[in-house]
């Protein structure tokens, strides 16, 4: 329900950043709130990645998420989708422990919990839930 309320408006929202009809998909991205893909895919590198600096990586990659503005809501939801994509290599054990923390500061989150330090934890906790998969 509503979802055709939403596109009119997202439409709107669109054209009224932009300030003409001319629009692409990153005015709609922009609109619809949405991180772009080349800003999370760089954030899911970072919580992917096996080199020696891996929480430095992540750490680096959170701190430019909250600092271009980006809703932790947002990064959450869109990490849901990503947790859930084939493309993303992980055991259902794996992915079910991602998904209990992802609800568990998505709670935080709703408590008013700190954007960063949530984003962080998260990202330290996916980190590690990784290592232990690869480690298995």
């Amino acid at each position: 329900q509503g979802d055709m309320r939403l596109a009119i408006t997202l439409l709107q929202s669109a054209v009224k950043g932009r300030g003409s009809s001319d629009l692409s998909d990153e005015n709609f991205v922009e609109a619809a709130g949405l991180i772009p893909d080349d800003v999370f895919e760089a954030y899911t590198a970072a919580l992917t990645t096996e080199e020696p600096n891996a929480f430095e990586l992540m750490h680096n990659a959170t701190t430019n998420l909250v600092q271009e503005g980006y809703a932790a809501t947002q990064a959450v939801r869109q990490l849901i989708t990503w947790v859930t994509l084939p493309a993303f290599r992980a055991s259902a054990v794996t992915r079910s422990n991602i998904a209990l923390k992802l609800a568990q500061v998505e709670r935080r989150l709703l408590d008013c919990g700190d954007e960063f330090i949530q984003l962080m934890d998260l990202g330290s906790t996916i980190q590690q839930i990784l290592v232990k998969e690869r480690q298995s």
